[in-house]
């Protein structure tokens, strides 16, 4: 196997791991950060940690398609989810891969929004 088919299979793995982590937080509702959960009754964070799982899982499916999908650069694509929103930074090799990307995006479940501004650079 060559380097970069090496990277990107660690770099698979690890969106399917942090998606996995996510997933499993959200069912046993322990905060990832490890910190102790609210007391009942007391007034939610002004981000709850169910939405930062949601988020991460989301942003972890999207950056898993664009490393599945042979159109898109996945290490040259930043993605970005809070609460639903999606933000696509960083630079695409051609109009057609912006597109693609903004529509993996946009086709994940859980996306409310995309804002793509990927930079295109030939």
């Amino acid at each position: 196997m060559t380097y970069a088919h090496n990277r990107f299979l660690a770099f698979t793995l690890a969106l399917g791991a942090a998606a996995g982590a996510s997933a499993v937080m959200a069912q046993t509702g322990q905060p990832a950060t490890g910190e102790k959960p609210a007391p009942m009754g007391a007034p939610a964070s002004s981000g709850s940690v169910g939405t930062a799982m949601g988020d991460s899982a989301i942003t972890a499916k999207i950056k898993t398609a664009f490393a599945a999908d042979k159109t898109v650069s996945a290490l040259a694509i930043k993605v970005e989810t809070k609460n639903g929103e999606v933000l696509l930074s960083g630079f695409a090799k051609s109009d057609a891969e912006k597109k693609r990307a903004g529509e993996i995006a946009q086709t994940t479940e859980g996306v409310r929004n995309v804002r793509n501004s990927i930079a295109v650079r030939p």
